[in-house]
């Protein structure tokens, strides 16, 4: 078995602590992480049915941790991203 034993200048263990003492409020961790995933990642809010020339496609709400990503919110069916800092419970297997 090998051990690695790292040591961090007292620069880099200042800019530890720096990090450490960072506040950065839930609310807005989630908008970005929305922005990120909606606008870059998917950015179209429908699913397209490739048989039967496209005809079908199903628009789905957006949300992150339970809050909505952009406006219109009445589609029947939908994505929520849920993230560590989300409030809902979910079973890790």
């Amino acid at each position: 078995m090998e051990i690695y034993i790292f040591f961090l200048t007292d620069e880099e263990q200042e800019i530890n602590r720096e990090i450490d003492r960072q506040h950065i409020e839930t609310q807005s961790l989630t908008k970005k992480i929305a922005e990120i995933i909606y606008a870059g990642i998917l950015p179209d809010d429908r699913v397209r049915y490739n048989k039967f020339g496209n005809r079908y496609n199903f628009q789905f709400n957006r949300f992150v941790d339970g809050e909505p990503y952009g406006f219109n919110q009445s589609s029947e069916i939908g994505i929520d991203i849920i993230t560590p800092n989300s409030e809902k419970k979910w079973n890790r297997k």
